[in-house]
């Protein structure tokens, strides 16, 4: 990935610019943007050695704003991102180019937004015509939110199809469970499934129903595998055990689609028209879904855990428990399922047997090492820290059986601050965050005493969620 730019674009807006927010839409997209070493040096390079690395891209990314940039060294009749905008076009390169909008009001001072002299000034708005005259300006950009999500959207859907059918690959979303050990496959049920229904009627839900234990979700699991199989455009697992896991799976599919929204509730809207606009050969599973007002669904929980050696004893253990049907995985085997009642007996055999604190110590330790491994890049992968928040929930829902264990307590006091800092930043989960940030305080106040730091930033955090979700009182 090539991503041409002029430099005002790279330091601001500040605290969060322009090309940071492209350089998160890339890497979202499962891309990797080239060389970053070139852009510091660039302005000192010949033309050819320019040339040289856009052809070396298979995507180029141009953010056109309203400076010219600095002149080739060796043509001076060009800019550089003048340059490297005509070398993608003659190596055929795809390209992608976002203009920042100039009838915008935009977080760049006006000294650096525009040339001093009327001379470059003159040039960049030709070259934004030309690119304009040409039919591939992708959009106009304001901001870095709705630069990102412009620019995700763009490179989800410039990729090339793939497989006979012209088809692009399936957009995955989700931890849909692997088949278990002795799975039997219900061939009727699955059937029943497709069954398309009355010939005056479209089907577009389907509710599989049934007593815990049954198999509910292994069936629904299996049906999205074939889905899968069949490269159908979308398949997405939804853990929806409560409104908040719902939402913020939602979220996530939005996000993958790169559909515009603010929060999650946005989100889910966004989702639901986008799959009435066009959702053929679509699928959404919601996991154990119990009410169409409170929807619940099995456990799921991402393994955490650093070092080779540590790595290959959880392996073994986990291989050794899914050998038992005790547990299965993800199909891309990144993330471990559970149902959520051989979670309750094990919590249960814990806490009888002493060891539930420990286990939750351990759990709350890891949490705490990736919760401040996120602090300064929590917006390169907003998914992952929406899954981090939803953890520490997790975690301080089964660990209610052990919080007067001292430091279980202080613990689960640091991650539930972090999941609403996290929250408050993320935007899109203010209620969650309220719901966190709310009983926190009251614990800090009653542990640590009103005036104490920790519970002054706490209290900083409420009123700022609060704020954001318009309630001033």
């Amino acid at each position: 990935m090539f991503l041409s730019h002029t430099w005002e674009l790279r330091e601001f807006p500040a605290g969060r610019s322009f090309v940071a927010a492209a350089e998160a839409a890339v890497a979202r997209a499962g891309d990797a943007v080239t060389d970053m070493a070139y852009f510091a040096a660039r302005d000192a390079k010949r033309a050819g050695y320019c040339r040289d690395k856009v052809r070396g891209c298979d995507v180029y990314v141009g953010l056109l704003g309203l400076r010219y940039g600095s002149p080739v060294r060796d043509e001076p009749g060009m800019s550089y991102t003048e340059l490297e905008f005509a070398a993608a076009g003659a190596a055929g390169i795809t390209r992608l180019v976002f203009l920042l909008d100039e009838d915008a009001v935009v977080a760049i001072p006006p000294g650096r937004l525009l040339d001093r002299d009327l001379q470059p000034q003159a040039r960049q708005r030709s070259f934004r015509e030309q690119v304009g005259e040409a039919g591939i300006v992708t959009a106009k950009f304001a901001t870095p939110e709705e630069l990102e999500l412009q620019l995700l959207q763009a490179l989800q859907e410039s990729r090339p199809p793939t497989g006979p059918s012209g088809q692009g690959m399936p957009l995955v979303v989700g931890e849909i469970p692997q088949e278990p050990v002795a799975f039997q496959s219900r061939a009727g049920l699955l059937a029943a499934l497709d069954d398309p229904g009355p010939p005056d009627r479209v089907v577009v839900v389907r509710a599989v129903t049934g007593m815990r234990g049954v198999g509910k979700t292994h069936l629904a699991a299996a049906y999205a595998r074939a889905r899968l199989a069949d490269g159908w455009r979308l398949v997405a697992w939804v853990s929806a055990e409560s409104k908040d896991e719902l939402l913020t799976g939602l979220a996530e599919i939005a996000t993958a689609l790169g559909l515009p929204a603010g929060d999650r509730e946005s989100a889910g809207r966004a989702v639901r028209h986008w799959l009435e606009a066009g959702g053929q050969r679509c699928l959404l599973v919601l996991d154990n879904a119990t009410s169409p007002s409170v929807l619940h669904s099995a456990g799921q929980h991402r393994i955490l855990g650093e070092g080779t050696e540590a790595a290959e004893v959880v392996d073994r253990a986990l291989a050794r428990l899914a050998g038992m049907s005790l547990l299965t995985f993800s199909v891309d085997g990144a993330s471990v399922v559970e149902h959520r009642l051989v979670m309750r007996v094990i919590r249960e055999q814990s806490a009888a047997r002493g060891t539930l604190a420990g286990t939750c110590a351990a759990a709350g330790a890891l949490l705490d090492q990736l919760a401040s491994s996120y602090a300064r890049s929590w917006h390169k992968n907003r998914a992952a820290v929406r899954d981090l928040v939803e953890q520490v929930t997790a975690l301080y829902d089964a660990s209610a059986a052990c919080r007067d264990d001292a430091e279980v307590t202080r613990l689960l006091v640091r991650l539930r601050w972090w999941a609403v800092w996290f929250s408050n930043e993320l935007g899109d989960s203010l209620a969650q965050a309220i719901e966190i940030a709310e009983p926190l305080l009251g614990d800090q106040e009653r542990l640590l005493g009103g005036d104490h730091p920790d519970t002054l930033a706490a209290r900083n955090n409420l009123a700022s969620a609060y704020r954001q979700a318009g309630r001033d009182d």
